[in-house]
């Protein structure tokens, strides 16, 4: 049971990191590069990500323990749910305001900007 949780959270995990992994690739290279600068910049793309991850597991622990001791389990969940919920409601409305070609699509409009 642990072990199949722990397959299940690294494939979670892995599909979280990895298209953001290729994403910041394409845009530092823009397009340039030979196979060095690839290989270099590989390397400082995943340390980045591995040191974001670690960051956030050690301050979301410390922030979530002391939510919790506060508010209580059902207190901290609904905070939590509540924090969640507001971050994906911004990230769709900035999407569809800063993304000219999707909001156009999205609001109906017959021409491409």
């Amino acid at each position: 049971s642990f072990v199949i949780s722990q397959g299940i959270m690294g494939l979670g995990v892995a599909m979280g990191s990895i298209p953001c992994f290729i994403d910041i690739m394409r845009t530092a290279l823009g397009g340039q590069g030979g196979d060095d600068a690839v290989a270099e910049l590989s390397g400082h793309v995943s340390g980045l990500l591995a040191a974001a991850f670690a960051f956030g597991e050690g301050v979301g622990s410390l922030i979530g323990g002391i939510v919790a001791d506060a508010f209580g389990f059902y207190g901290s969940s609904g905070i939590f749910g509540l924090l969640l919920f507001f971050h994906w409601t911004s990230y769709v409305v900035l999407a569809v305001c800063f993304n000219k070609r999707r909001s156009a699509i999205w609001l109906g409009s017959q021409r491409e900007p």
